[in-house]
């Protein structure tokens, strides 16, 4: 694997040991083993099987999505494309940002698929996800702040970062169909990057236009990546259940959701420590022991950042993206 990669993926697990030391030192290691002992690795395992699955339902997804505009590709390459895809946005900071261009480009690469349909569908998907994930987050964040006894700098803070993030997420919404803007974007380019872009837009914003505005799509896409963050959630309950300690679905929901929200901002990649520090203090603020909230957080990374940076790794190598500078991906041309 490339060298830049490798570095990445070194530095990424010496802040991933330095938060997981800091988290057990927290909680103190003899409790924590004690927890442990008395888990439930059937559970644990089911949630690791769950998170696989959801991969797949994502592939599906991408699937349908990709039949919208005419295109076909199996499941199982869709699969690895999509482990691949969420490799490089976990060793590139934002979230789900850097593997959505790679995935694109394999998709045109590796079958023959044009750009502007294929990173068309990429960006509808998102779109549904963060559309859900906002409505999910802003009743959460409702319920957080009504129903949890915070402090009120907690308050502000939380209320703070929602408010920028909203109006971030719908910028970004908005200039992503608005051809005044994006064609102000393209222009700031280098010279020799401008034309492929220009000429692809408007075929890109109609296709994702066409997708978004197709009602019985719009029903099954929504329902598919809500089924999706329930799922996600209910991985979470699982390791709860897994220690033996039993939450309120609704609860988990709300503060997992919330929490993912605000771990949007690109500090580090897959929201790196943010995600872990907001799960912790929401799950403490509603009662749950520290040992026990500690210890989910850490299992439910480690199934879905750690591991999908494993299998991701795998999947890098099966599509080759190890001879790809992601940073320098060209979707200019079919």
């Amino acid at each position: 694997m490339d060298s830049k990669y490798k570095k990445s993926i070194a530095i990424l697990l010496i802040i991933g040991a330095a938060i997981f030391a800091i988290l057990i030192k927290l909680i103190g290691l003899e409790d924590t083993i004690k927890t442990l002992k008395l888990a439930d690795m059937r559970l644990f395992l089911f949630a690791i099987f769950l998170e696989l699955f959801i991969i797949g339902l994502r592939s599906y997804r991408w699937q349908i999505l990709l039949k919208d505009v005419k295109e076909h590709v199996g499941l199982k390459d869709l699969y690895i494309l999509i482990l691949a895809g969420t490799f490089a946005n976990n060793i590139t900071p934002g979230a789900r940002v850097g593997g959505e261009p790679l995935r694109a480009y394999l998709l045109k690469k590796n079958y023959g698929i044009r750009a502007r349909h294929g990173f068309a569908t990429i960006v509808v998907e998102r779109i549904y996800d963060f559309l859900v994930l906002a409505i999910m987050a802003v009743l959460s964040y409702i319920y957080v702040i009504t129903v949890f006894d915070l402090e009120p700098k907690s308050k502000l803070v939380i209320t703070v970062l929602m408010v920028v993030l909203i109006l971030l997420l719908s910028f970004i919404a908005y200039a992503m169909f608005s051809e005044r803007i994006a064609n102000k974007i393209i222009h700031l380019l280098p010279e020799k990057h401008k034309s492929g872009p220009l000429d692809a837009f408007p075929t890109f914003r109609e296709n994702s236009l066409n997708m978004l505005k197709n009602p019985q799509l719009f029903l099954s896409m929504f329902s598919l990546s809500s089924f999706l963050w329930l799922l996600d959630v209910f991985r979470v309950v699982i390791l709860f259940y897994a220690l033996n300690f039993r939450v309120s679905f609704i609860e988990i929901t709300m503060i997992f959701s919330l929490s993912v929200f605000l771990s949007t901002i690109p500090f580090l990649p897959g929201g790196l420590g943010l995600t872990e520090g907001a799960m912790i203090g929401l799950y403490t603020a509603i009662g749950i022991p520290l040992v026990i909230t500690v210890i989910v957080t850490l299992l439910d990374r480690l199934i879905a950042y750690w591991l999908m940076i494993l299998l991701g790794g795998i999947a890098a190598v099966i599509t080759h993206i190890q001879e790809i500078d992601i940073e320098k991906i060209n979707l200019d041309k079919e």
